[in-house]
């Protein structure tokens, strides 16, 4: 991918950002026939589970008439902000790659997965990580183009300054 394909990509990526983070709110209205304690305890759970995607959650009390009382949970949300915060690698961790040889296992690195392929052979040292060839060439290029490096409490024994895996 050339630079100028990298602009692109990130200025589009920055135009969707901005676009769901100006949408408008919709709102949800669900009827609660009992509200207790234990309703405002789930409602906080929902907004710590749901929170980062761009939802809230209420519960509203309305008084109709002199007898007559409504609870509702209202689901607030940017539909713009939650299909942009919940599409694939919005803002995911990558998670770590580990292997075991000769009983030790070991964190996935660069010049790790290079000494297996010279090693044991491109095949054999992509089923030892749990990946098939193709896949494990493909995070090898994107570990390098990334080059995000191992911190300094991460280093093996060795001390290695390695690119993470």
């Amino acid at each position: 991918m050339t630079n100028i394909d990298k602009k692109i990509k990130k200025n589009l990526s920055a135009e969707r950002r901005k676009r769901a983070e100006n949408s408008s709110f919709d709102k949800c209205f669900f009827n609660l026939k009992n509200v207790d304690d234990n309703s405002y305890d789930m409602v906080e759970k929902l907004n710590r589970l749901f929170g980062p995607i761009g939802a809230e959650f209420k519960i509203e009390h309305r008084e109709l008439s002199d007898d007559i009382s409504s609870d509702s949970l209202v689901v607030f949300f940017r539909p713009e902000q939650v299909k942009y915060k919940t599409k694939r690698a919005a803002g995911r961790k990558r998670s770590y790659v580990s292997y075991e040889e000769d009983g030790i296992t070991y964190r996935a690195t660069v010049n790790r997965i290079r000494q297996l392929i010279a090693k044991y052979g491109a095949v054999r040292a992509a089923a030892m990580i749990g990946m098939n060839k193709s896949g494990m060439y493909k995070r090898l290029r994107k570990a390098m183009d990334s080059g995000i490096r191992l911190q300094a409490g991460d280093r093996d024994a060795l001390g290695e300054d390695d690119i993470l895996f």
